[in-house]
């Protein structure tokens, strides 16, 4: 087994979807509303949590492959440090309501290994990218009732490993209300921004990517080429131990729709789903 397929069987997420646990992550955050008597005792939290995920083998695949999930987060009052397989964020602001703070993810590149479909793996490969950057978030509590919230946010990441070389932004909200007192709910929606460096490197085919795999040429521009949906549903067994499961479709647009790998050599619906077992503490 390679080191490459040994990482991302390790992983929670592969390429853009990686961000998808850190966007549903809050319905298993109980450490503000529903664990005040551990609170008492300490402000120290969190919650880990395994499982399995159903995803995309790359963006624009039809075909999809199943691999562990993984994911954690420790709490220090309203400060917290997530880990979201392949992406690493951190709050350093002390409030309840504004979190914001520096994030960092890995990004497969794209060589050809293990890709079934014989144009795209033929395209020249596209290095792994470590990308840096931050996020922001605004929570309004009790909109409608005790328990509901409403997330907004922000993000913007950069890659500094020469990979794709160059930077992606979303913005989105979410919205969480208990339907029990065990039966927890989310929807999310965002909206992700790409930039030129990024969109040559995965969606673009020049004259040397088309001879090399039969592909038309097709110059894919930056901009808002893909949006995300999301739900998700959270069951407590007691107050330590629960099951969460989400599904989660993207659907590329503009550009990243119209390319060759995407249109001829793939699809713009994309599924995720995740089940996982969680511990809080």
């Amino acid at each position: 087994m390679t080191l490459r397929i040994l990482l991302s069987t390790l992983s929670l997420v592969a390429l853009s979807t990686s961000s998808v646990w850190a966007r549903n992550s809050q319905i298993l955050d109980y450490s503000k509303e529903a664990s005040a008597n551990r609170e008492q005792a300490s402000d120290w939290s969190g919650f880990v949590a395994a499982g399995a995920i159903y995803l995309p083998e790359y963006d624009g695949s039809e075909e999809y492959q199943a691999i562990p999930a993984l994911a954690g987060q420790v709490n220090k009052g309203n400060y917290y440090l997530a880990l979201r397989g392949l992406q690493a964020m951190a709050n350093v602001v002390d409030s309840s309501q504004f979190n914001a703070g520096p994030m960092l993810q890995f990004r497969f590149g794209r060589d050809g290994e293990g890709i079934d479909n014989a144009a795209i793996a033929a395209l020249r490969p596209v290095d792994d990218a470590v990308e840096f950057g931050g996020f922001a978030s605004w929570i309004e509590r009790g909109l409608w009732h005790q328990g509901d919230n409403l997330e907004l946010t922000a993000e913007l990441l950069q890659d500094v490993a020469n990979g794709h070389g160059g930077y992606l932004g979303e913005v989105g909200a979410t919205y969480f209300t208990p339907v029990t007192q065990r039966l927890r709910y989310s929807v999310n929606g965002f909206l992700n921004y790409q930039s030129q460096d990024y969109m040559d490197s995965y969606f673009t085919v020049d004259a040397d990517n088309a001879a090399r795999s039969g592909m038309r040429t097709h110059d894919a521009q930056a901009g808002f080429n893909s949006f995300s949906i999301g739900n998700q549903l959270f069951y407590s067994f007691d107050a330590n131990w629960g099951l969460m499961g989400l599904v989660n479709y993207t659907r590329f647009i503009a550009d990243a729709a119209s390319s060759p790998i995407i249109e001829d050599n793939g699809t713009p619906d994309q599924f995720l789903s995740v089940l996982a077992v969680t511990y809080r503490f």
